[in-house]
Order: structure tokens, then C-alpha cells, then sequence
């Protein structure tokens, strides 16, 4: 898969230690969702140091905290972000909405239902 903005790129280990790439954290999360893999981790980039990955499940470093507003961009139009628990206010302050921790990151995906799929 070409990843064509960094800044949303989010990775899925499984436990066999195959690495799958999204263009967006709701892929990610959507296919987790519906293919019920058994995951190892997942990682995505942070948003304001695309360099940089940040924890969303299992695995170890920093915990990412995911930005949920209409005025962010990302590839498919969920308008998710991740960022560090730092830099959540200041995203925020930016773009407006709401930062999710994972567990509501993972209500919200569902929410989504068939249409978001």
C-alpha cells in the first residue's frame, strides 16, 4: 500500500510478527475490527512529528492519544490524528473536537457501522 501522507501512517504487527500498513488509524482500526487478527501491537505516526510512532495498542513507548475532529484531513476522511498525551491540548486548541484514548477510539470505530466501512 502507498502511504501518501505520513503524518496518518499506522502500522498493525501481528503475532506472527507481520507488519501491515494503513493510510489512516481508522483502517487500521476497521480491520482489526472485521478480521478479528489476533494483534501483537499497533503503532501511528504522530501527527506533528511524522517520524515518530506512537503506541495505540499493546507494544512499548509513548501512549498515543487520538484527535477526533472534522477539521483534520486524513486520507479517508475519519478525521483522526494521533499525537502524545503532551501535544493533545494544543491539537485541540487547533482543530477543535475531542481526544479519545483507545477504548474510545475502538467505540467510535464501531459507531462508524457498515457505512464508514
Amino acid at each position: 500500500m502507498m502511504i501518501h501522507d505520513m503524518r496518518f501512517h499506522t502500522q498493525a504487527i501481528n503475532t506472527h510478527g507481520k507488519i501491515r500498513h494503513f493510510d489512516s488509524i481508522e483502517c487500521a482500526m476497521l480491520y482489526k475490527e472485521e478480521r478479528k487478527e489476533e494483534l501483537k501491537s499497533m503503532y501511528a505516526a504522530d501527527f506533528l512529528h511524522p517520524g515518530k510512532y506512537l503506541i495505540l495498542e499493546g507494544g512499548e513507548g509513548d501512549q498515543a492519544v487520538v484527535i477526533h475532529s472534522d477539521k483534520i484531513r486524513s486520507p479517508m476522511a475519519g478525521g483522526l490524528a494521533a499525537v502524545s498525551r503532551e501535544n493533545s491540548r494544543q491539537m485541540v486548541d487547533r482543530y477543535g473536537g475531542e481526544a479519545m484514548d483507545v477504548a474510545a477510539l475502538a467505540r467510535f470505530i464501531r459507531s462508524m457501522g457498515p457505512a464508514g466501512r
